[in-house]
Order: C-alpha cells, then structure tokens, then sequence
C-alpha cells in the first residue's frame, strides 16, 4: 500500500529547512513550511514528518504537531549537537505529552551555526548562556553538547550532512 507523506519543517536559518527538502525530493513531495499551510490539511496525509530547529530545548510547533498522534508521524529536530553523544529524552518530555511521545518516533540530525546571520535576539541568548549558564555547568557536569556550545560561540559551524538523513529514510521507506 502506497501511502501519503506530507513533509513540513519550522527553520529559522535553513539548516531545517534543507533537510526536509533533500527528504521531499527523495520521496517526490513537497517540503512546507508549516507556518505557511492549513493545518487542518495534514488530516489528509497517512505519514507526516515535521522537522524544527532546537533552540534552547524547544521544538516549534510540538503541541499543534501533537495533535496529528492519529497519523503515522515522525518529528526530526536539528540541532549543534552530536546525536550520538547526547540523550535527547528530556527534550522530548519539555515538549511533548507522555500520549504523543508514545506515538512518534523521533529522529535527530546536526544542523549547523553562523553567527553573522542570527538576529540580535539569538545572538544575545547565546551570549548569555555562554557567559553564564554554560560557564557554570561546564564546572559541574561537562557534556559534549555544552563543551560544542562554548567552543562554537562567535563561530560559524557546518555540521549539515546529507549521511545525516539515512535512518530516516530507510525508516520511512519501511514504512511506506
């Protein structure tokens, strides 16, 4: 049975963005952005993938995205750090109900960061957490993921990988 995938991701610097395109195209779909349809119109589709860029722990659109648990749905975060090296389940809990979690399966790739095209809002964020609540965790608690984050603070950093997508297309294909 062939069923209907509907591609939609949430970027704010299109690293998200790139991902669910290289994702659409070999499934011969569109990517949407999500801010730009009908959510009612995700009824029609069989399998929906929603990719969003992680900031601070926040997947964009996770409660709207929660309602679609009826669906086949899969949720891909992008993010700076390795996902191999880090557990993303307390992300998964800040932004999803004990339901949804049951119900998605969730896929993490690295995106990548370029200071000079972040706004002013994000640049101050990371200042912040870099000048303070990294300094002090690193003190008590050094993870790869706030090790990644004040080493690249000021930096451009390129982690966007086409490998990156190969579980979740062969998970998809499965599926399918």
């Amino acid at each position: 049975m062939n069923k209907k995938l509907r591609v939609l991701y949430s970027s704010k610097y299109g690293h998200t963005k790139k991902y669910a395109e290289l994702i659409a195209q070999k499934f011969n779909v569109r990517a949407e952005d999500i801010e730009n349809i009908d959510l009612k119109s995700i009824n029609e589709s069989d399998i929906i993938l929603y990719g969003s860029s992680l900031y601070a722990g926040k997947i964009n659109k996770s409660k709207e995205i929660s309602n679609f648990i009826d669906k086949e749905l899969i949720v891909f975060t992008v993010g700076l750090a390795d996902y191999n090296e880090i557990d993303y389940e307390g992300v998964i809990d800040q932004n999803f109900s004990t339901e949804a979690k049951e119900k998605i399966k969730f896929f993490h790739l690295m995106g990548g960061i370029d200071y000079s095209t972040m706004s002013s809002i994000h640049k101050m964020m990371m200042w912040v957490m870099t000048k303070f609540l990294i300094k002090k965790q690193l003190k008590e608690n050094p993870t790869p993921e706030l090790i990644s984050l004040k080493d690249s603070y000021g930096k451009s950093l390129e982690f966007f990988d086409n490998e990156n997508l190969e579980e979740l297309i062969k998970y998809l294909e499965e599926i399918m």
